[in-house]
């Protein structure tokens, strides 16, 4: 995990098909998450985001790849995506059993955690791309 990247819709459909044990999305919505969500998702809402993700990290750490989105996943989704980032990288520092790590030996590290990515066009892109697709909707 060296930096925060945006996927599509149609990328996450074929991410979430491939091995969807090893992939978590995360939903930030807030009361906005009523009316549809992709399936599995995690809410945790961006009012409350900063206090509950520590709450899910040990659960994230065991994942491949972690989406972060909210409605159009231009404001909630990418602050999200950084502290999760921020986080994920403190809390594996924190774990790491050599505690004097050289900048290359960190970088190695963290190259071990979960690829975090924001869904680029948020939940709106998902429902324009897959709202009459069954089970793509929930």
């Amino acid at each position: 995990m060296s930096s925060l990247n945006y996927i599509s819709a149609d990328s996450l459909k074929d991410l979430i098909a491939g091995n969807r044990d090893k992939v978590s999305v995360i939903d930030v919505r807030d009361d906005d998450f009523e009316g549809g969500h992709i399936p599995g998702c995690i809410n945790i809402p961006s009012q409350q985001f900063l206090t509950l993700v520590d709450e899910y990290v040990e659960q994230l750490l065991q994942q491949k790849d972690i989406i972060v989105h909210c409605t159009y996943s231009q404001m909630r989704g990418p602050k999200a995506a950084r502290i999760l980032y921020e986080t994920l990288r403190s809390r594996a520092l924190n774990h790491c059993p050599k505690k004097d790590l050289s900048a290359v030996e960190k970088e190695q590290y963290f190259q071990k955690l979960p690829s975090i990515y924001i869904l680029h066009g948020g939940f709106l892109a998902w429902k324009s791309r897959f709202g009459n697709v069954p089970n793509m909707i929930e």
